[in-house]
């Protein structure tokens, strides 16, 4: 280690160490020579395993495994010429030489051997598809190989009589940079491989280049006095603005360089006497500056130089036949995801025939028939076929293509559950959901087309009264987001009582399932009057009596006296015509095949019965004693945090400590699995029987979990499948034991709805077919264009979508200064505009909405405030339930929907719409590997329509993508497309893709 005269720390490699005991960023870790002692002319790492390949002066190939450098394999590729050029592909590598170009597997064996007329002094090569390759040299021309079918596809001239001797590819971006001898560098299109620009890097000779995203490095000579000399800096360009920043001072004489890759600001450069310097980009407030000898000797220079894609990783070859490894500490791989390298067997083991087992012993080959030979019938190659598709696949299946998709029958094992699917669950069908197990517990919001995703479903639930009512809508911004087990309480209340009312006739499957009938009676106690009404119920709340304070609670007594409550209450009476004492009871008449019950314990008293009734269950029902000093203030003390004992106290300290209080995971069994209930004349018997001559069987449970401090909580679902109990927590589904599934702890583990079904269940109902109504199209007096009518059969539409903003994106800043979308940007559609294929708008809708809107984005929109208000707007503003409607009618009459960017469309409306009923102009007139093109530059190109001048109007933009449709098939059929499409992107490029007036 020395200083120079900034006092920059400049470290040298082991050179500078004492002992060898110096830990830098790169340490040496191995160096190896190669089979013939001729110079290193070309290094590369292989991209797939951890390998290391080395091609020398003299025409060989050896490959080193690992860190270790173990030698892999070694061939002969050319007799005389040297290897200039190394490319490893997935299946082969590519070894390039003066004229001939060899590809051979990992494992030495050639695969095929170049040669052309073409190819008369190559010098350098790069991948630029998974199966081509370009390559070039000190010559005028450059060639473009196919591996698939081994052969030239095309040849490119250079202008100006320049050469290529480095070739170096603009990842993920558009250019391929080829540098000239001379110093001069070429900027080509991917694609086409079209000089585009080019920058004269060095006035003297061009000594290597490197690029990296939008940054290119170049080391070279300049012409002094009429000779070379080295450059000792390093010139930087930013391509996408092509031109010069500032260049870099070495203290080296750079001959090679290397973008380290996981450091996009970091270069490594070799000279020629093996020295090698580490240094920034970027200014920095002090120089901290790695210099390291990487040469095996003195007097060798170094020829070649490579960074594994790892870029803890780095090897040099020099010209006396050595290659180096350099590497980070601590890091053992070339590449983040290697496959593994394939190697010989071991040669195998002499065996003892007398102490060992019949398999370890070599079999005979001969002529001659074994004893364990297979007959020839048993060994003859016949077609076994394939198992038939079970039938219900191929009634529900959809062809798209050559492709048939059909929902699951569940007659298959799903990898994702262990336990068999089977009888799993009988469903029924409604127009609202796509299916609803019978325990009511998990419901799938889809259907068979035109899915709307969860946003919109959440959207439409906030309008629905009854939800807000129930206190089921919840905001991101609310910090105390109320009791969860009451929401779960209140969803079973509202998702069966909205089911039955929105299919209104149809809501025959969830009443003869859930609805239990009974007769309300009410008599006043003065006259006698007696008045009898029926009612039907859903579901059951548990009632608890304000007497049973302590007192042991049994769940047959609170089932009995849920299901025919009696009370006095003030009520009035027609006969006396003045409020009277009046009693009321409710009788069942008619059970349901499927009891659901709310066992309402969110109420601060009715926990409390409860709670109490579950401690006077247990069997040491005395108060137990916990060693505990008394409190001097005894019953007096009025602390709620005092930590002594207190005598018949309850809520104070540790005064009372039950089992529950010990031991946390201690439960007591409160449901029963078999119930018999019996309707008398004016009343209800429960009775607690037993499996053989149960009515009732216990069959789920959802229970409400939650932690000491309430600060965590959860919802999980116990149920009853073919015999077996199982636990649903989230993504977790495990097998629990009976005792697990009826117990319940006050502290962590409380039951929130029960559910009890018939031994005999119905019969399921025929599934109801819900078709939308062409009725969905009536005619609005706002409306100004024709309405649907059954006389037309719509095959073709063009659609575009118009949105506003209901939430900014939200974003943060991270320590590496990139930034992280913590919540995404929302968006509501505002106009769906259709317009038929004749041109004539069929729908243009405006959508309201009752929620805040932050951004009507008027530029790109052209809504205006107020154009989503029915009350004042001039506009045909409709609800997003109708514009729904008629979208999915269309798409189930098979309609193809054409738009610019429609499947953008389609995804922030959230509906699915099958592949082959969109057509996106965005991906007719797109080139692959280049920019998407908007839709005003291709109306101006084609069509010579102007459009979106000020701001957007989605009945323009649809016509505008319509007539864009149809000159795409025109061009199609005429078979000018590709042409007219490269004469549209070059005609782009030149007026930068901007309109002209």
């Amino acid at each position: 280690m020395y200083y120079d005269e900034n006092d920059a720390n400049i470290l040298i490699g082991e050179a500078a160490v004492e002992g060898g005991d110096y830990h830098g960023e790169f340490q040496k870790v191995n160096s190896v020579v190669m089979d013939e002692r001729c110079g290193v002319s070309a290094v590369a790492f292989d991209l797939h395993e951890e390998l290391v390949w080395v091609g020398n002066q003299g025409g060989h190939v050896t490959s080193f495994y690992g860190q270790t450098m173990e030698k892999y394999t070694s061939f002969k590729v050319h007799p005389t010429e040297e290897i200039r050029a190394i490319v490893p592909f997935d299946e082969v590598m590519l070894f390039l030489s003066q004229t001939q170009l060899r590809g051979q597997i990992r494992r030495g064996l050639p695969s095929f051997n170049h040669v052309s007329e073409n190819m008369q002094a190559m010098q350098c090569m790069i991948s630029t598809d998974p199966a081509r390759v370009l390559m070039g040299g000190h010559q005028n021309q450059m060639i473009e190989y196919d591996l698939p079918t081994q052969r030239e596809i095309r040849l490119m001239h250079l202008p100006n009589e320049s050469t290529c001797a480095i070739l170096r590819a603009q990842h993920q971006n558009r250019y391929i940079l080829a540098g000239d001898p001379s110093g001069h560098i070429c900027l080509m299109d991917n694609r086409t491989l079209k000089v585009e620009h080019g920058i004269d890097a060095h006035n003297g000779s061009l000594s290597d280049f490197d690029v990296h995203g939008n940054l290119m490095v170049t080391c070279g000579f300049s012409a002094r006095q009429g000779n070379l000399s080295v450059d000792r800096f390093i010139k930087v360009y930013d391509i996408r603005a092509l031109r010069a920043m500032a260049p870099i001072q070495l203290s080296i004489d750079p001959l090679l360089l290397r973008f380290l890759p996981s450091f996009s600001s970091r270069i490594a450069a070799v000279s020629s006497n093996g020295q090698m310097e580490i240094l920034e980009t970027q200014a920095v407030s002090q120089a901290n500056i790695c210099i390291y000898q990487v040469a095996s000797s003195p007097s060798a220079q170094s020829t070649s130089f490579d960074v594994s894609s790892s870029c803890h990783h780095m090897s040099f070859g020099d010209s006396s036949g050595y290659v180096t490894l350099f590497s980070a500490p601590n890091t053992s791989m070339f590449n983040v995801y290697s496959r593994e390298t394939e190697f010989p067997d071991p040669p195998p083991e002499p065996v003892n025939i007398e102490n060992s087992f019949l398999a370890q012993i070599p079999l005979y080959y001969g002529t001659t028939e074994l004893l364990s030979d297979w007959p020839p019938e048993l060994t003859e190659r016949i077609y076994r076929k394939t198992p038939p598709i079970n039938q219900t696949i191929l009634n529900s299946m959809k062809m798209v293509g050559t492709i048939g998709y059909a929902p699951n029958p569940g007659l298959f094992r799903r990898n994702q559950v262990t336990y068999k699917m089977n009888e799993y669950k009988q469903t029924w069908r409604t127009n609202i959901v796509g299916w609803m197990e019978t325990s009511s517990i998990r419901i799938n919001m889809t259907s068979s087309i035109g899915v709307s995703g969860v946003g919109n479903f959440l959207r439409v639930f906030r309008m629905v009264p009854e939800a807000s009512a129930l206190g089921l809508i919840l905001n991101d911004n609310m910090k105390n987001k109320g009791c969860l087990l009451r929401i779960i309480q209140n969803w079973n209340r509202f998702i069966l009582h909205h089911i039955e009312g929105e299919l209104g006739k149809q809501g025959d499957p969830i009443s003869k399932l859930f609805a239990m009938k009974q007769e309300n009676m009410n008599r006043c106690t003065k006259c006698g009057r007696e008045e009898k009404k029926q009612s039907t119920v859903l579901l059951s709340n548990l009632l608890y009596s304000s007497d049973g304070n302590g007192k042991r609670l049994k769940f047959i007594e609170l089932l009995q006296r849920s299901l025919c409550p009696e009370q006095t209450t003030p009520a009035w009476c027609e006969r006396c015509e003045k409020y009277q004492p009046t009693f009321q009871c409710r009788v069942p008449t008619a059970l349901p095949p499927i009891l659901s019950l709310n066992t309402c314990l969110d109420n601060t008293h009715d926990f409390q019965q409860w709670k109490s009734g579950l401690e006077a269950s247990l069997k040491s029902e005395t108060v137990m004693s916990t060693g505990l000093k008394p409190c001097r203030y005894g019953r007096a003390c009025n602390r709620a945090d005092c930590k002594f004992w207190h005598e018949d106290s309850e809520n104070n300290g540790a005064a009372g400590v039950t089992e529950f209080d010990q031991n946390p995971d201690f439960q007591v069994s409160w449901l029963p699995t078999d119930l018999q209930i019996v309707l008398e004349e004016s009343s209800v018997r429960v009775i607690e029987a037993t499996t053989e001559n149960s009515d009732y069987e216990l069959f789920a449970v959802v229970v409400f979990v939650k932690d000491e401090n309430e600060e965590k909580c959860n919802v999980a679902s116990i149920v009853k499948i073919n015999g077996e109990w199982n636990l649903f927590n989230d993504f977790m589904v495990r097998q629990i034991k009976t005792i697990e599934a009826i117990s319940c702890n006050p502290k962590w583990k409380i039951p929130a709805i029960v559910y009890y079904r018939k031994k005999q269940l119905p019969p399921p109902p025929t599934p109801i077919k819900n078709k939308i109504p062409m009725e969905v199209f009536k005619h609005n007096a706002k409306q100004k264009y024709k309405t649907l009518t059954r006389d037309e059969h719509l095959q073709l539409v063009a659609l575009d979508a118009e949105f506003v903003t209901l939430g900014q994106e939200e974003t943060e800043l991270r320590s590496d200064g990139k930034l992280a979308t913590i919540k995404p940007q929302q968006l509501s559609v505002a106009r769906v505009t259709v317009i038929r294929e004749n041109g004539s708008p069929l729908m243009d809708d405006y959508v309201s909405t009752q929620e805040v809107i932050v951004d009507y984005l008027t530029k790109f929109s052209g809504i205006q405030p107020g154009d989503l208000d029915a009350n004042y707007s001039s506009k045909n503003v409709t609800s997003l339930k109708i514009v729904y409607s008629k979208l999915c009618y269309m798409i189930e009459q098979g309609v193809k929907f054409v738009g610019h960017g429609i499947n953008n469309d389609f995804r922030v409306i959230n509906l699915v719409v099958p592949a082959d009923q969109i057509i996106d102009t965005v991906t007719l007139f797109h080139f692959p590997n280049q920019r998407m093109v908007s839709l005003r530059f291709l109306a101006w190109h084609y069509l010579g329509m102007n459009i979106q001048t000020e701001v957007h109007d989605s009945l323009e933009d649809a016509r505008a993508a319509l007539y864009l449709y149809r000159k795409y098939e025109e061009l199609k059929k005429k078979g000018k497309l590709e042409k007219s499409l490269e004469e549209m992107y070059e005609k782009g490029k030149k007026l930068n893709w901007k309109v002209q007036a």
